[in-house]
Formats: structure tokens, sequence, C-alpha cells
């Protein structure tokens, strides 16, 4: 038997957890929910699945006939595939399975964790099924953000966006965990609102040298004088993030990072700070594409030195921002 509250462990989010508790027994045919690393999309779309499918926390996706998963783990040893991308004839067998009728379960089950990850290939492999489904099927996307998702997608599924978290309930829950206020303080201002990144700060000591390292590199940033600072400032980790086994997950955790560092140097370079931003953005939209993001902050940065913000429309929202 299921938990009564499928989604007891997430922090924050409740209005999420209310919609997706009522769609439960009569669910839509497809979601896309969208939230950054750490937000806990991942939690909440996991207990999602368990709950349509009538599947306990204690067994695995594996076990369960009537869910297909669709994403680069690779076989029961939990290896990740060196791909980048979703390969499509994992997309078409998934597909195939979808077709079936349900075993044990009210209805059969799509979960894809990254969908960021879906080439052209698997996303037109998918279209026709989500928007004709087998009777009763549900489709579950996941996605960091909807800059990689095609149109064509998003426009069949029911998008489900999650804001970031009070530093209140956030702090709550470290401290509930025998978290010092202080590490609790410290944890929030990195979080961005993100319970999962907070979480990591306060209980990983390699995470805190990371985020130490990290604010030096916006330092650089804010004050380098000429393009070669610039591009050395960030040189040591574009070409870690480039030859990691999982490239895409690294240039998501640095920028992530490296974006909410920046809005602490805000109020001392605002111009600065801006077109930084706007190299930034332009690198996350690079993600998991053909040319590395490490192109698109060079590319960014010419605009900083020069003093021309060429894409004004691009600007995240405003600095600062509290998420208390």
């Amino acid at each position: 038997m299921l938990e009564k509250d499928v989604f007891q462990g997430v922090v924050g989010h409740q209005a999420v957890r209310d919609v997706l508790t009522r769609a439960i027994d009569a669910p839509k045919h497809g979601y896309l929910i969208v939230g950054s690393n750490g937000s806990g999309s991942h939690l909440l779309a996991e207990a999602f699945v368990r709950a349509l499918v009538n599947l306990s926390s204690e067994r695995s996706f594996s076990s369960h006939p009537d869910l297909v998963c669709v994403s680069l783990e690779a076989g029961e040893e939990g290896k990740r595939s060196s791909k980048r991308n979703i390969p499509v004839e994992i997309v078409r067998e998934a597909r195939v399975r979808m077709s079936g009728r349900p075993m044990v379960a009210e209805r059969m089950v799509m979960y894809v964790p990254e969908a960021e990850r879906l080439n052209d290939e698997g996303v037109n492999a998918l279209l026709k099924v989500v928007e004709e489904p087998p009777a009763g099927a549900v489709f579950v996307f996941v996605s960091r953000s909807t800059a990689r998702i095609p149109t064509t997608l998003q426009s069949r599924l029911v998008r489900v966006e999650l804001g970031r978290v009070r530093g209140v309930e956030i702090r709550e829950w470290l401290m509930g965990q025998g978290i010092a206020q202080a590490v609790c303080d410290e944890a929030i201002a990195i979080a961005d609102g993100c319970p999962g990144r907070a979480w990591r700060y306060a209980h990983e000591a390699e995470e805190r040298e990371r985020v130490a390292y990290a604010r030096d590199v916006i330092h650089r940033l804010c004050e380098a004088r000429d393009l070669g600072s610039l591009f050395a400032a960030i040189a040591e980790d574009a070409s870690f993030c480039d030859a990691a086994e999982d490239p895409v997950l690294e240039w998501q955790k640095t920028l992530q990072l490296w974006e909410t560092l920046l809005r602490g140097a805000w109020h001392a370079s605002p111009r600065r700070v801006q077109g930084i931003g706007q190299a930034f953005l332009l690198a996350n939209r690079a993600i998991g594409g053909p040319i590395s993001p490490r192109i698109w902050l060079e590319l960014g940065f010419a605009s900083v030195i020069e003093d021309r913000l060429s894409f004004p429309a691009l600007v995240p929202s405003s600095f600062p921002v509290s998420f208390e």
C-alpha cells in the first residue's frame, strides 16, 4: 500500500503537491514538471509516478510491468550511457511498450526524468503517441528548463513549474536534521530556493569548497578589465565540465551556482553583473547542444568588455532576489 501522503518527503511546493495529489485518481494524459537542480522536481515526479501505478517506495521502477522509464540509465547495473542524448532506439522501444495493455495497474505510465536529453528524433518518435495516447496512458516528463523542449511537445502536456522554496521552510527542514543555524543560513543563501542544494551545502564539505571556489570565480569576472582575464576566470571550470562523464549535468550545476552567487555582486557593479548574467543565460541555453556552453560564455564576455548589452530582452529577473 502507498503512503497516505505520497509527497511527504518533498520540502515546499505545497500548491504543486495539492494539484498532483488531486490528479492521481483522474490524471491528464501528460505532464511536464519543470524545476532546476535541487528544486525537488525529480522527488515530486517520482512520487507522482509511483502513485499512478500504486508502486510502494520500497520497490524499484524496473519491478513494475506497467511503468516505462526512458533515460540514460543502462540496464540493472545503473550505469549511465556516455551519450549526451537518449538514443532514439530506447524511445521507440518504450513507445511500443506503451501501446500494450496494463498488466496490474489501472494504466500504463511513461516516465522521462531528463526530457531535455531527448533529441529531435526522440521527440518526433513520441509526438504521435503523446497526442493520441492509448486509453488511460499517462506520460510524465521532467526537465530543468524548457529551453531545449520543443514547443510541439510542450503544447501536448500539462506544464507544472516549480518555484523557489521559502528560506523559512528550508531552515526548518535543515534544523530538524540537527544542522546548526549558522550553517543553515549559509546554505539558504546559496540554495536559490532549492532544498537539495541547501542540503548538499549543509552536509558535504566538498560542496562548501566548491561554493568558495565559485565565489572567487565570480569575483574575478566582476574585476576583470580585459577579455583574457574573463576567459581565464572560467577556464578551469569550463574544461572540467566539457571533459566530465556527464557534461550536461556538470554545466547545469556550475552555471546554476554562478548565477546564484552573481546576484551578490549586483549592488557593487550592476552593469557588469547584467552583462555577465546575459553570458550565463546564453550558455545555459546551449547546454546539451552541439556547441560547448563555453563558446557562448566567451561570446557573451566580448559584449561585457565592450560595455555593450546586446540582448536586453534575455536579461533574467531583477537582482537581488530574496527567498525568505
